[in-house]
């Protein structure tokens, strides 16, 4: 089956449609946009907080991650639909799968992706992260695997040149001053010494876990190098050599 001849065919009469005011734009794209299937909401990047928060959860399934577009769904399927004519379907299917890309990205980082750093991540046929209606695939052997290797690659080198982002802004190379009564710089005085366990963190600054990785990732945009190691009953504690500036 070839979802992109489906996909087309289900545009041309989801336009008609709508043009004619028997569908809303929302409804409208939605049926589109399941036509594709699996290659849907194509991802084709990480934020670093929402790669911490992987990195902090052992690469596994890890919740409060979702799939921002860098450009809105209804907004693509509106210019598709404001071109006098039908598009062709190489057309259609050109700039459809052109637009319809997503970030990996925590929760509160979603309104703001377009002006976001964030990884680039191979994944030119949709294969990795797989759309699954509200929710999208993931297997340690598959999408775990390649977190690991952005992890190595990235977080660990602040300086790296392969973070992308619309501002072109790139991890600092030293540690940066952190404002005073900032969630970021009472997280980094709580990671100094010998560290302290996810679950500590949360009680200590009353926040989520999602919220505690993101700031990890914070910290690292900043300059701030965050380790980690097991302790003796075998959960991971976080620390960091660098104090606050």
């Amino acid at each position: 089956m070839n979802s992109y001849e489906a996909a087309y065919a289900i545009f041309v009469v989801a336009r008609e449609q709508y043009i004619a005011g028997n569908l809303t734009r929302s409804a409208a794209t939605d049926i589109v946009t399941f036509a594709f299937g699996k290659t849907g909401y194509r991802v084709v990047g990480i934020t670093p907080a929402a790669l911490g928060a992987y990195a902090s959860n052992d690469f596994r399934k890890t919740s409060g991650i979702q799939r921002a577009h860098l450009h809105g769904r209804a907004e693509t399927f509106e210019h598709l639909c404001k071109r006098p004519k039908v598009p062709s379907k190489r057309t259609f299917i050109d700039f459809w799968t052109e637009h319809d890309v997503t970030v990996l990205a925590l929760n509160r980082e979603n309104k703001t992706i377009a002006e976001s750093n964030w990884i680039p991540i191979d994944n030119p046929t949709g294969a990795l992260w797989p759309h699954g209606g509200l929710t999208f695939g993931f297997a340690a052997f598959r999408e775990g695997e390649v977190l690991k290797q952005l992890e190595a690659k990235h977080l660990n080198i602040r300086t790296s040149e392969h973070l992308k982002g619309t501002n072109g802004t790139n991890y600092a190379k030293t540690p940066q001053a952190l404002k005073q009564g900032s969630e970021m710089l009472a997280m980094c005085k709580l990671l100094q010494g010998k560290g302290l366990t996810i679950e500590t963190l949360k009680k200590r600054l009353n926040k989520s876990k999602g919220a505690v990785t993101g700031l990890f990732g914070d910290l690292r945009m900043k300059g701030y190098a965050i380790e980690k190691y097991k302790n003796d009953e075998g959960v991971w504690v976080y620390y960091t050599e660098q104090a606050p500036v």
